[in-house]
């Protein structure tokens, strides 16, 4: 492919590009390898190599597929390509993180993010349409643009590449004809540790954490202080803007290349270090103790307030407690604080730390509990299956009787005392305290104050497990995911059975059970979990209240009562109007249920037998625990000789 082959082993020799001697030199090709100055050359052919449009190429080839690209830096925020409009061609991601988000309803709705590796435009430079989504950094970046007049250039060479492009964009999942990345959020790899609150990230964290990241692979901190000795003094204030900021990036780039996970500790206020720290990170952690002072630091005033100058990745807050009480008063670390999510760390517990490792590196697990009455006594024996295999449950959610099972999780109980709690929630005579059918069949009087009296007057924030519970505002035809607020209230609506149980009033709006808009809320779970693995509980059954004897069109309750008393030979069992309304809610979504799944990318999905086990049939509860127990352990011990073993659940 070379005009002369003997140019092939000065072309990316830096020496011989900064000579001028090379025939086919390209003045950004010293730019590019500058970036991977340890091993000049074989990282970047690696990149390409990986790129499954281009693996067929020789080294040759990529010599001159690399001469094409242009090579870009990009700030956190700049955005390089805008819904509507052409692309300029294909992004290659080499370093740093990108978002892939469309403009809706005067916000941003989040599609995925791009990681080393992964390219995005493909779609765009084939078909010759305007961007359906735009992209954005959401952290110092660098890409190699390819242009369409280079992609006509490779085909040349090897016409299958754009084929190669062609069945890629097919496999993977398209969203409004936009590719997605094949991660709907790719793995974490850098960690930004800043402090909440006026007091200093606490001493000994960081080293725990550390030690809970090693799971995943090296780990690897960078202080201002380590910069410094490294680089020499005063590297870590040098700015961004600075002639010598790219010696400063190139030396990051190749640490983060060499390192599972990078830890960027934040000084104790603002300076320049702290601002790349922000620039540089995939996710950015807020670290305080639990009972210090609540009060906004410059750090969080100033960089991360929204609309500042801060970085547009995940923000989390970790909160640290000194001993086994529960937490308490977490809303007030949430006032005035703008984050995707909060975590509660006891100081010396190990699986706590652990949990944090994987749910701040996008490796968390997240269970999704759906509705199901009587049958929801079947996600405590998946719990148990799934604790004993040693798969971590770091977050968990559910609609009805599956918020209870997630409210159980999220309380941090074991089997035992989660079955000790059965008899209370999974009670025929807790839903159905027959009043007045005004409003509803039962008070839900008894309800009330069970759940008042378990809850402990806490809030959603309060719970050391993260938890979410799904309900349905009928007043305004929308879904209510509850993440925060009064923990009673969460649960209360979510298990309120239309003209079952009474509403629950949130200012002049009503909310009852979330199963008539999402009975298995997996999609919430996606948006929540922040990257990770989903294991979903399926409790519906296609095919339910059925009835063997033909009845009058007219029927009537005073027909039905004789019968019932007198039971002749002749079956006639109609369902009750309870049976029928919750049925009712439980048909949302089954029609759409194939679809939903095929899109999830579930990690697990789990339909346990329910045995004939109607929807109140709450007398058979206990039963279904066992059978839905042994059910996952065979489900789990299938996964194994698929090769999907539980390990796959847990930090390589």
């Amino acid at each position: 492919m070379s005009d002369d082959p003997s140019d092939e082993a000065d072309f990316l020799d830096p020496s011989q590009l900064l000579a001028g001697r090379t025939r086919r030199r390209a003045p950004h090709l010293l730019f590019l390898l500058e970036s991977w100055s340890d091993r000049p050359g074989d990282d970047v052919f690696e990149l390409l190599e990986s790129i499954e449009a281009f693996a067929g190429l020789t080294r040759d080839e990529l010599g001159g597929l690399l001469a094409l690209l242009e090579p870009r830096h990009l700030p956190a925020g700049e955005v390089v390509v805008t819904e509507g409009e052409s692309a300029a061609g294909i992004y290659l991601v080499a370093y740093g993180r990108l978002r892939v988000y469309r403009q809706r309803d005067g916000g941003e709705e989040f599609i995925t993010e791009l990681s080393p590796g992964d390219t995005v435009g493909e779609g765009e430079v084939l078909t010759g349409a305007a961007a359906t989504a735009s992209v954005r950094a959401v952290r110092d970046s660098f890409v190699l643009l390819l242009s369409p007049d280079g992609l006509q250039r490779v085909t040349e060479w090897h016409p299958d590449v754009p084929l190669r492009m062609a069945k890629r964009l097919l496999r993977r999942s398209v969203v409004a004809g936009h590719v997605l990345s094949d991660r709907s959020v790719a793995s974490v790899k850098t960690i930004a540790l800043v402090p909440a609150g006026p007091e200093p990230v606490p001493v000994g964290f960081v080293e725990a954490l550390v030690e809970a990241l090693e799971s995943f692979g090296s780990v690897h901190r960078v202080s201002s202080r380590s910069i410094d000795e490294e680089l020499g003094e005063g590297t870590a204030e040098i700015p961004l803007q600075d002639a010598r900021n790219g010696r400063v990036v190139e030396w990051l780039q190749r640490i983060e290349r060499a390192h599972r996970v990078v830890l960027y500790e934040a000084d104790p206020t603002t300076s320049a270090w702290t601002t790349r720290c922000l620039r540089q990170a995939d996710r950015v952690v807020r670290v305080a103790r639990a009972h210090a002072p609540a009060d906004l630091n410059r750090i969080e005033q100033e960089l991360l307030a929204p609309g500042g100058d801060s970085t547009t990745v995940r923000q989390e807050l970790v909160l640290l407690h000194p001993g086994p009480a529960r937490p308490r008063g977490t809303q007030r670390w949430m006032a005035g604080r703008v984050v995707d999510a909060h975590h509660h760390v006891r100081l010396g517990e190990t699986s706590h730390y652990q949990r944090l490792a994987r749910l701040v590196t996008g490796q968390a697990v997240g269970v999704v509990f759906g509705g199901g009455g009587a049958r929801g006594a079947s996600h405590l024996g998946v719990v148990r299956a799934l604790e004993e295999a040693g798969v971590p449950i770091d977050v968990v959610g559910g609609t009805s009787i599956g918020c209870i099972a997630a409210f159980m999780c999220a309380m941090g109980w074991d089997h035992e005392q989660r079955m000790e709690k059965l008899p209370l929630f999974f009670s025929r005579r807790l839903i159905i305290q027959p009043t007045l059918p005004f409003v509803s069949l039962s008070s839900g009087r008894r309800l009330l104050r069970l759940i008042d009296h378990e809850t402990e007057q806490l809030s959603v924030e309060d719970l050391w497990v993260r938890f979410f519970s799904v309900s349905t505002n009928l007043s305004q035809a929308v879904q209510v995911v509850h993440q925060r607020g009064d923990l009673a209230t969460a649960l209360r609506a979510s298990v309120s059975l239309p003209g079952i149980l009474p509403p629950v009033r949130q200012g002049q709006d009503l909310l009852v059970d979330g199963g008539l808009l999402n009975n298995l809320p997996i999609d919430v779970m996606q948006s929540v979990l922040g990257g990770g693995r989903i294991i979903a509980v399926d409790l519906r059954r296609r095919v339910e209240l059925t009835m063997r004897a033909a009845i009058s069109p007219a029927l009537s309750g005073w027909q039905v009562l004789g019968r019932r008393i007198r039971r002749g030979p002749e079956p006639f069992d109609p369902p009750s109007i309870g049976a029928i309304l919750v049925r009712s809610v439980e048909l949302a979504g089954l029609l759409n249920d194939r679809a939903l799944l095929e899109q999830a990318g579930l990690d697990l999905y789990l339909s346990p037998p329910s045995g004939g086990v109607e929807t109140l049939d709450f007398d058979a509860a206990p039963l279904l625990v066992d059978q839905a127990y042994r059910y996952t352990q065979e489900r789990l011990s299938e996964l194994r000789l698929e090769g999907r073993s539980t390990a796959a659940l847990h930090p390589a």
